[in-house]
Order: structure tokens, then C-alpha cells, then sequence
């Protein structure tokens, strides 16, 4: 496996010197030299014969621009002209622009007609030339532009579609060499040993999917970090709307989520009391976002950032771990015997009998219910309609056999089909109904702090990214309430200084890991309890997935419907800066689907084993901050001069090989580090 990764890498480097080579060819004579240009980059002229035509030593053009992925955005300023032509400006590429020409009299626009508005985009490494020009007609001056490439941009591109090129074929060979392999070995012992080793864990019952997912989450997270190739679809989207980087860290929160319910299961098989359970919870939780604090680099006290990632899985693991241990489930009764017990020998009559009260208080055990729940009648009746329906039936029941015989019967009649509906279809849902109503407490959380909570300046509810948007009229509202209360508990100082709406909205600074969104990533990673329980509670893979499929479809319909199906236009956009319920709701929705096609893949018809991913998914947390720590480091990453998506995706894709190298060593050596 190694070689496979290492002569992958190779080809990665040897496709990369030839893009680099075909894209540093002799710049043309006068014009500027692109080599100073990063990826996603272009130059740009303005030339114009305004002033051959007009003699006026007051005039002069104004050319104003506004970014398409700065979103309601007033125009900024990109020059203005008192001669025939600008220097060569550096223009992003990576969208297209709007841009507003106007002659200008004394600084002032006073003739309509000299007014021009028009779109473009531009190529990366291109050199453009836009000439504006002013044409007279029967006296009557109008203006006009034109649009030269001296120099063709690059395909962009090309480098990613080689790399997924490469992962397509290598995803096609990965059976065949592991045949080829494993065909060469079978005599050997070690092959033997590792084969017999690989069939006992298998016969353990691991959901190896959940691994898996995990494991692909952490390395696209890995991917992202590094800088995704320097491609915009792999970082975050700058406010509103979805990317490929926004996807994983909400997965892993949801992953979190599933794996609870089958860790706290064990742990209650196993005997362990809530007491220790909650210990471990509570260790885990503090560990957790003290190694956030310590990624963080806290060597300037005073601008030492404390929330991020690890945080926000500290404390969404710790609350709704809690609400799964804390929080009653609704009780029930496993047999109609239980429903009225009526001890025939005892005084005070319709009194439970000791071994029956034991068992009930044995059945109420948060854990043990799910799969109880799934294996025998269960009927969902408080004790307070169980009374009623005794003292209905009759006025006592102490020592009437028969009567005791005609009410059992009644109401064991009268709960079956309730029974029947319940334990057959909700049987993931309904003894957990209390639990439900507090994460809901939690997630309204976030629409009252986010609607109610005033900020001065701002809209109430103002959920806008603020700067350069809404026409500059709400400059320091970024994130509203959100913001507000991050300042509040933290300060400036203690909060993210380079969020990702910095550079084209212009905002002030912003935290997306912030205060507010804690109550929906516990809300996220309660959808993901529920993907777990379901695992518990069915056994039928066709019950599992059915019920996957549909939880994803009413999550991710949900969340079409709160953002309109539009990136800004509708009631709660999708917002990972946010955490918008929107965004965690479709997060969870897909959450639903991935696991699904995984479940199949992987457990279900075992057409692939899940490596490499499988491999950093049993170190998920180890990768993680080592990746954070050395990333900096060679070889997890390097700089050139010359910077090219080619060489930036290189360098990415070496740091994430690397660190699936890592992660295949520590399976290979069983280490596994858990906290």
C-alpha cells in the first residue's frame, strides 16, 4: 500500500512540472511579467481616448467595480483616469466583476449619456486591455468599451481534473492490486496471521462504515485546511451558501453524535455506572478543548483565541451526552402483567410485587431500553392512565380475580394496536420524547438570541455579513446578535481576527465557532444520536436504511424550505460562519444519505473495505491535531515562488498522503489513542 500511495504521489509531481512548465513560458515584450502573479490572478488596463475628444482639463473616468461574490456589495472605487491609460492592476480571477464607468466633471457626474455598465470575468495568468471610448454622432457623445486579451489565461482547472483523474484510476485498480497482493502472499504466515486477525474483527459486529465516514471526514478536513489547491470550492464559502470545506466539520459533529449511543450502550452492557459513564464523559470533554486551546497557540495571552474546532466537539459532546443521561425516558411496560399488578396475598391490594418493582427499575435504565424496546411488547402508558383506567373498570380490584382478569384483558386489548404502531415504527423515537424536548429547548436557543437579542446599529435579526454589504449601511453588523455576544464574553482580542468574509466584504473581525452556534452543533450532533439509536434499535438493515432515507429527506427538506431554496434571498440562509439551523439541518440530512451509501457499500454488500479512510477514522482526533500542529512542517506542506495550483495542490496532496501513511502505520501497529 505504501508504494501504491508513493508512486501516486509521483505521478502527481511529474503531471505538475509539466503544467508549471507550460505555464511560465517568456512573458510577450512590455507586458508585465505573470510570474509575480499568484494563482487566480490576472492583469488588468484600462486605456481610454477620453481625452483626445473631450478638452477639458477638469474630466476625468472613474471606473468603479463591484465583486459577483460580494452579495448586495456598493461599488468600490478601482481608478480613475486623468490620462490615456493605468498601470497594470492585479485582478482576481476566480469570479467575474461588474463594473460602472463614468466621466466625471470636477469629480461630479454630470452628463448621463457618459455613463457605461458592464460585466467581466477574467482568466488566471491573463493580461487584458479594456479600452473605453467616446464616439461623437450628430454632435451627440456616447461611450463605449472593448475588451483585449494580449495574453490567454490558463486553464485553472486542469490540475484537479488531473488529480481526480488519478483518484477515478486508482480507485478502478485498488481491487485488482489488492488481489495481485494478496495472491502473492497467501503462503506466507504473516499474510495468514494478518488474514485471521482481519476475519475475528470482522466477526465482532464493527460498524466498519462508521469508520469510515469518520476517517473521510478528517481527511477532507485535513485537504481543506492545507488550502484545498488553493480552489474556492475547497475553502469556506465567504458568508452564505455551501462548499465542499463546509460540509466536513459538521459531519464530524454529526458523526460524533452516532457513535454516543452504541459507546454509552457498551459501557451500560458492560455493567458501568451512570456515574462513571459521566466521568468519562466529562474527562473526554475537558481534553478536548484543552487541546483546542493548546492548537490555538496561546503564547500571546492577551490575542489568544479561545473557542474553535475541537471546542465546539467538546462541548456539543458534553451536553447531549448529558441530555442522554440525565434527561428520563418516557417509561413503559414490557408485558401486560406489568401494566396492573395486583398481588392476590398482600395487604393494601394493587401493590407491585418487589422482583416486578426490581424489574421495572431495571427496564428503566436509559440504555438498556433500545434494544428492550426493539425485542419485546412495549407499552408506552404513564402510570397516573393506568390508574385511571383501573379505578374505570371497577371500584377495587384487591381481591376480585375475575374483575382483576376483565381489566387485563380490556386494556391489554385496548394498547396492543397502540403497541403495534409504536414499537413496529417509533420504536427510535418514542421513549426518547422527553430527550427530544430539551435538545429542541436548545436549538430554539438560537432563534431567540438571533431575532430578539438587540445590537446597536443593526437589524433586529440582521443574520447579513455586513462591510460592503446591504450598500455599506450596516459596515460593523456582521453576524448580528452572533457577533454581540461573542464580544461580550470574549472580547475582541479572544476571538477569530481573519474570517473568511474579511478580504472582499471588508467586515471587522468575526469567530465562526462562536457562542451561538454551540446551541445548533448540539442540536447536529443530537440528529446524529438519532442515526445511532437506530442502529440499536433495528436490526434489520432494511429498517436501518429505510429510516435513514427518510430522516434525510425531512431534514434536507426542511432546510430547503427555511432558505428558499436560494444562497441569500430566503428566510434563514444556509450559513456555515452561522451555524444557521438551515445549514445544520441539511448537514444532518446529508449526514443521513452518506451513512446510508457507506452502510451499503461497505457493511451491507462489502464491495470495498474503506481504506485508506478507515484507517484515520480509528485515530480521528490524533490525525486531527497532528495535522494541525505540523502542518507547517515539511513534508505536510511547502511554498514556492512561483505560486500555481498545480504546485499548491501538490504540496496539499502530499501532506494529506502523508498523514494517511501515518495513520496506516498506527492501524498496522494497533494504536489506537483514545481520550
Amino acid at each position: 500500500m505504501n508504494k501504491v500511495i508513493l508512486l501516486s504521489l509521483l505521478f502527481i509531481t511529474f503531471s505538475s512540472n509539466l503544467l508549471v512548465q507550460s505555464q511560465t513560458l517568456t512573458n510577450i515584450t512590455n507586458y508585465p511579467d505573470t510570474s509575480q502573479l499568484q494563482y487566480d490572478q490576472s492583469y488588468l488596463r484600462i486605456c481610454t481616448n477620453l481625452f483626445e475628444q473631450i478638452v477639458n482639463f477638469n474630466t476625468t473616468l472613474s471606473v468603479e467595480y463591484v465583486y459577483d461574490t460580494c452579495y448586495t456589495c456598493e461599488y468600490q472605487n478601482l481608478v480613475v483616469l486623468d490620462s490615456s491609460s493605468s498601470k497594470y492592476i492585479i485582478m482576481p480571477s476566480t469570479f467575474g466583476y461588474s463594473f460602472n464607468i463614468s466621466v466625471l466633471y470636477n469629480g461630479k457626474a454630470q452628463d448621463d449619456i457618459l455613463y457605461l455598465s458592464f460585466h467581466q470575468t477574467f482568466g488566471e495568468y491573463g493580461i487584458y486591455d479594456i479600452s473605453v471610448n467616446i464616439s461623437t454622432v450628430n454632435v451627440t457623445k456616447k461611450i463605449y468599451h472593448s475588451v483585449k486579451i494580449l495574453k490567454e489565461p490558463i486553464n485553472s482547472e486542469i490540475p484537479i481534473a488531473v488529480l481526480f483523474s488519478i483518484l477515478v484510476g486508482m480507485a478502478i485498480l485498488w481491487p485488482f492490486i489488492i488481489y495481485l497482493y494478496k495472491r502473492s502472499k497467501r503462503d506466507s504466515l504473516e499474510y495468514q496471521l494478518m488474514a485471521s486477525v482481519e476475519r475475528e474483527n470482522r466477526k465482532k459486529d464493527r460498524l466498519r462504515s462508521l469508520d469510515v465516514f469518520r476517517g473521510f471526514s478528517i481527511t477532507i478536513m485535513i485537504f481543506v485546511n492545507y488550502g484545498g489547491g488553493g480552489y474556492w470550492f475547497f475553502n469556506h464559502s465567504l458568508w452564505n451558501g455551501l462548499t465542499v470545506a463546509d460540509l466536513v466539520f459538521a459531519w464530524f459533529v454529526f458523526i460524533m453524535g452516532i457513535a454516543m449511543p452504541l459507546s454509552f450502550h457498551a459501557m451500560e452492557k458492560r455493567g458501568t455506572p451512570k456515574r462513571i459513564i459521566f466521568q468519562k464523559l466529562l474527562r473526554r470533554s475537558i481534553i478536548l478543548f484543552a487541546l483546542g486551546l493548546f492548537i490555538n497557540n496561546g503564547v500571546n495571552l492577551q490575542q489568544w483565541r479561545i473557542l474553535g474546532v475541537l471546542q465546539r466537539f467538546s462541548l456539543s459532546y458534553l451536553v447531549v451526552g448529558s441530555i442522554m443521561l440525565f434527561v428520563p425516558l418516557w417509561k413503559f411496560r414490557s408485558s401486560p402483567n406489568d401494566i396492573i399488578n395486583i398481588n392476590d396475598g398482600s395487604s393494601g391490594g394493587g401493590i407491585q410485587s418487589q422482583q416486578q418493582q426490581q424489574q421495572q427499575q431495571h427496564q428503566s435504565q436509559q440504555y438498556n431500553h433500545s434494544q428492550q424496546y426493539s425485542q419485546q411488547q412495549v407499552f408506552l402508558i404513564p402510570q397516573e392512565v393506568v390508574e385511571q383506567q383501573s379505578i374505570l373498570n371497577g371500584p377495587s380490584m384487591n381481591n376480585i380475580k375475575d374483575t382483576d382478569t376483565f381489566v387485563k384483558g380490556n386494556l391489554y386489548m385496548s394498547l396492543i394496536q397502540h403497541e403495534t404502531v409504536v414499537s413496529k415504527y417509533f420504536s427510535d423515537i418514542a421513549p426518547y420524547w422527553i430527550q427530544w424536548v430539551f435538545a429542541l429547548i436548545v436549538f430554539s436557543g438560537w432563534f431567540l438570541l438571533m431575532f430578539l437579542v438587540p445590537v446597536s446599529g443593526c437589524p433586529t435579526g440582521y443574520l447579513g455579513v455586513g462591510g460592503l454589504a446591504d450598500q455599506g449601511r450596516y459596515q460593523n453588523c456582521t453576524g448580528g446578535a452572533a457577533r454581540l455576544i461573542d464580544l461580550k464574553i470574549f472580547t475582541e482580542a479572544h476571538i477569530f481576527q481573519n474570517p473568511t468574509c474579511l478580504e472582499v466584504y471588508k467586515t471587522p473581525s468575526y469567530d465562526p465557532e462562536g457562542t451561538v452556534g454551540y446551541l445548533t452543533s448540539i442540536f447536529l450532533c443530537f440528529l446524529g444520536v438519532q442515526a445511532g439509536r437506530i442502529i440499536l434499535t433495528y436490526k434489520s438493515n432494511r429498517s436501518r436504511l429505510i429510516r435513514w432515507m427518510v430522516w434525510s429527506v425531512i431534514l434536507c427538506g426542511i432546510a430547503a424550505g427555511l432558505c428558499g431554496l436560494t444562497q441569500n434571498q430566503g428566510w434563514i440562509p444556509v450559513n456555515k460562519n452561522l451555524w444557521s439551523p438551515s445549514y445544520i439541518l441539511l448537514m444532518a440530512g446529508f449526514g443521513f444519505f452518506v451513512l446510508t451509501v457507506m452502510f451499503i457499500v461497505i457493511d451491507i454488500k462489502k464491495i470495498w473495505n474503506g481504506s485508506p479512510f478507515i484507517y484515520v477514522g480509528m485515530n480521528p482526533i490524533t490525525i486531527y491535531c497532528g495535522h494541525e500542529i505540523l502542518g507547517t512542517y515539511f513534508p505536510f506542506s511547502f511554498n514556492v515562488t512561483y505560486q500555481t495550483h498545480s504546485l499548491y495542490l501538490l504540496s496539499n496532496c502530499i501532506g494529506v498522503g502523508c498523514w494517511l501513511l501515518i495513520a496506516y502505520q498506527m492501524y498496522r501497529n494497533k494504536l489506537f489513542i483514545n481520550i
